[in-house]
């Protein structure tokens, strides 16, 4: 299942208008719930307030339905430049603790780094897996440093046994 979260200059009618423009059969997507647009205040806000453990519990909601419903998770877009500085810190520590659903889940974050600071952009490096960012017309992805790491030390420990069963499995080790 498919969800895109919009956000100005790009609204919700907008999006549906640009996606009839490519994509058939895009009203029974819609009606099916396979794919759903909707608008970032619709989906972070609540009264007027950011509602963040609203939001999440849609989003745990919406991931559920999507594995019930045979898919293999869900796929998200949306776009940041409608968040405040004030609520940043609340909504990158709200990315971390979605450990549990982030092997189901595809997001991709949109953020202008006109928007942002330096520490702004390192916090939502962080708070991903990967990094998309487009550098003078070119795009570079990075790797969260942690997996790299972990990464590396598996491939160590992977070396290791092998050693270890190759040198058991000499015929000089069993005297």
């Amino acid at each position: 299942a498919c969800l895109w979260i919009t956000c100005e200059p790009l609204n919700k009618d907008s999006a549906e208008k640009a996606l009839r423009k490519g994509v058939l059969n895009l009203d029974k997507y819609l009606e099916n719930g396979q794919l759903e647009i909707s608008s970032y205040s619709n989906w972070f806000f609540q009264d007027g307030s950011l509602d963040l453990p609203r939001m999440l519990e849609s989003w745990s909601r919406k991931l559920k339905m999507a594995i019930a419903r045979g898919y293999d998770g869900l796929r998200c877009t949306f776009d940041m430049n409608w968040l405040e500085k004030k609520s940043w810190q609340r909504v990158i520590d709200l990315g971390k603790l979605d450990k549990d659903s982030a092997n189901r889940n595809l997001t991709i974050c949109s953020i202008s780094l006109e928007r942002c600071g330096a520490a702004e952009i390192i916090d939502a490096v962080s708070a991903h897996q990967y990094a998309l960012i487009n550098r003078g017309g070119k795009w570079d992805s990075i790797e969260k440093y942690e997996r790299s790491k972990m990464e590396l030390t598996l491939d160590k420990r992977v070396k290791e046994l092998r050693c270890l069963y190759d040198i058991s499995s000499c015929p000089f080790s069993r005297y």
